[in-house]
């Protein structure tokens, strides 16, 4: 159902008056603990649901990029009661400066306070720290199972045997995939990974560097040609700078196959980065080469699309959400906010199905319901084309840059 159609309360105010059964007694198994996961684990428990939350790192790292909180997903996370703690964590950058070589800005857009509908949002915050947030707020209500992984998935009508590659096997009533584009469950339970996952040539690397005074408040943004793009964002809760470098169809050997670049170390992968953007002639690329061979927090990968028919099994015990179920890609932003819509849509259509949580003929109807109700959110999500954030040619990156002043010398830009 839509937001508009059931809110927290009803959630977590709904009774069992059919059955004596308590909805305690559905095994809730979730994969991934990302935002997606314990979000769902919090919205779960707020309907009166228990869950399990299998995570393959050991730790809850507060590490990775800026993620923002747009539209519906803000209103869920005030419904949870969690604005102000997210709000205390968000990174305060107060908009994006489109810069040339020297640094000098060609174009700006701050923040839209009102509706956060600008390329800077007023809720960023990094996105391991809103996974740690969501973790915190859920530990003391969910199980969580660190640094293990599920290796095998046998689901049947009466239920879903799980192996894992450290803890004794288990059964649970539904399996929630929520780990993420590359998810392994997905693979293990829907077997479709040559149609669904559709990679883009599209590379970023994540990282932060030292935040120094003179970087200020506002994110600063450089186009290079060979569809090159970099961004440097200020963290002012962390005193970091966030950093994300881009390359869109790169020509680097080792970033020609998934399987190639599967087996390079972190080192090698940041070698790939010297190699592909020491030249771009940014005034900042010596700082930024500098201070990524120096973190311990530095992630890399292709973006991809997932496109997957349906996000749950025949059987009713296996289902999709979040990245795993429908990545936009992350040129679109949304997948945050996707993410936390999805968790309170699933929750709420468990809520509103399940009097008995042994009858799985409800559980497929929840499940329907959820799929049916999200996908009309997920389809109007945006996706950038690459070729307008990424120019091949010199000429493309003064195309844009022209483009753009003049959209910010007349207001467009906001």
């Amino acid at each position: 159902r839509s937001l508009t159609d059931f809110s927290t309360k009803d959630v977590s105010q709904r009774s069992f008056a059919t059955t004596t059964h308590s909805r305690k007694d559905l095994r809730i198994l979730i994969a991934g603990g990302g935002v997606a996961g314990p979000s769902l684990a919090i919205q779960l428990n707020r309907a009166g649901f228990k869950s399990t939350v299998v995570e393959r790192a050991p730790t809850m790292k507060s590490i990775g990029q800026n993620v923002d909180i747009r539209d519906q997903a803000r209103t869920i996370i005030k419904e949870m009661g969690l604005w102000d703690l997210v709000q205390s964590q968000a990174t305060q950058e107060e908009g994006t400066h489109i810069v040339d070589e020297h640094d000098k800005i060609v174009a700006s857009q701050a923040v839209d306070r009102k509706n956060g509908n600008s390329t800077t949002s007023d809720m960023e915050i990094p996105r391991g720290e809103l996974a740690r947030l969501f973790y915190d707020v859920s530990k003391n209500h969910t199980e969580y199972i660190l640094g293990d992984y599920i290796t095998a998935i046998e689901e049947s009508a009466k239920c879903v045997k799980v192996q894992f590659k450290n803890a004794p096997p288990r059964e649970f009533d539904l399996l929630v995939c929520a780990d993420g584009v590359g998810s392994k469950t997905r693979k293990l339970a829907f077997n479709a990974e040559s149609n669904v996952y559709r990679p883009l040539d599209f590379w970023s690397a994540y990282f932060s560097i030292p935040f120094q005074t003179y970087d200020g408040t506002w994110s600063r943004w450089f186009n290079s040609y060979k569809g090159r793009f970099l961004w440097l964002r200020p963290d002012l809760t962390q005193k970091r700078m966030r950093v994300c470098l881009s390359v869109s169809h790169p020509t680097h050997p080792s970033m020609r196959s998934q399987a190639t670049f599967a087996k390079l170390t972190t080192d090698e992968r940041k070698k790939i980065c010297h190699d592909v953007f020491a030249d771009v002639g940014w005034k900042q690329i010596d700082r930024i080469l500098d201070g990524m061979d120096a973190t311990d927090d530095f992630y890399m990968s292709e973006a991809a699309q997932i496109k997957m028919p349906k996000w749950s099994t025949e059987n009713g015990r296996i289902v999709l959400l979040g990245d795993a179920a429908h990545c936009t890609t992350q040129l679109s932003g949304g997948g945050t906010t996707l993410a936390l819509i999805g968790s309170y849509n699933l929750a709420g259509s468990l809520m509103q199905h399940i009097t008995d949580p042994r009858s799985v003929d409800e559980l497929r109807m929840a499940l329907s319901s959820y799929e049916q109700e999200h996908r009309k959110v997920v389809d109007q999500a945006d996706t950038l084309p690459q070729s307008l954030i990424c120019p091949q040619s010199k000429w493309g990156v003064a195309l844009m840059r022209t483009t753009l002043k003049v959209l910010d010398r007349t207001g467009v830009l906001g």
